[in-house]
């Protein structure tokens, strides 16, 4: 259980002690005023656990791209260079034969062929079809045998931080009095199937009838205050 999802879990059953809470002598705003005052502290829990997070799924999402981008980076070393411009001229040849085209040549190809792909033929290629080489590139390349263990690694610590920041985000909405979009109950859903089924069942998500329209941007870390 993550820290995020502790802090969410307390603030919604302070949340649901308050909202019950009720007091004859208290005015209405005297209420809301105390109502506040016993959420305040698991609130301000929250907020700091969501930037935490966030800042973590950050940080995994960085060290993926920083591998990448050292691998598939150009060489100085003059026979990789040599290595890689002949590889080219292979590749070009069946590319302007129509035998072949970035997709499937990504398929089957060697890591010295992907390499070659994302550092020549991302330039020389027409811009149509050089626009598909970063999604096959990267697609192909952590799935060669021998980049598995490194990739996969990168890859499997990328999906839990992303699993604590879908937490993360909703619970963010929510403790600044917000309500759910779809793509905040799929991301909560994601992260942690048994808390999103027990605030479900319970009817405590708030949701909102206005969904996200196309890709909406996401809260990061440096979006919260703290």
């Amino acid at each position: 259980m993550s820290s995020i999802t502790d802090a969410f879990r307390k603030f919604m059953a302070d949340k649901k002690a308050a909202d019950a809470y009720t007091n004859p002598s208290l005015s209405a705003s005297g209420l809301a005023e105390y109502r506040e005052k016993q959420i305040a502290p698991t609130r301000e829990w929250v907020i700091s656990e969501v930037k935490v997070a966030l800042a973590r799924e950050e940080k995994a999402q960085q060290a993926l791209n920083d591998q990448f981008a050292k691998d598939l980076a150009p060489s100085s070393d003059p026979q990789t260079v040599i290595a890689r411009e002949l590889t080219w001229q292979r590749l070009s040849a069946r590319i302007a034969a129509g035998t072949a085209n970035v997709d499937t040549i990504a398929q089957s190809a060697s890591a010295h062929e992907l390499e070659t792909l994302a550092t020549i033929g991302a330039h020389e290629l027409p811009e149509d079809e050089a626009a598909y080489i970063p999604e096959a590139v990267v697609r192909a390349y952590p799935a060669l045998p021998e980049n598995q263990e490194l990739y996969g690694a990168l890859a499997s610590q990328l999906a839990t931080a992303q699993q604590e920041a879908g937490v993360a985000r909703a619970a963010h909405k929510i403790a600044l009095g917000g309500e759910l979009d779809s793509q905040d109950l799929l991301g909560l859903d994601d992260g942690d199937p048994d808390l999103f089924r027990e605030l479900d069942d319970a009817d405590a998500l708030p949701v909102t009838n206005v969904q996200p329209f196309g890709h909406s941007q996401q809260l990061t870390s440096a979006d919260v205050a703290v």
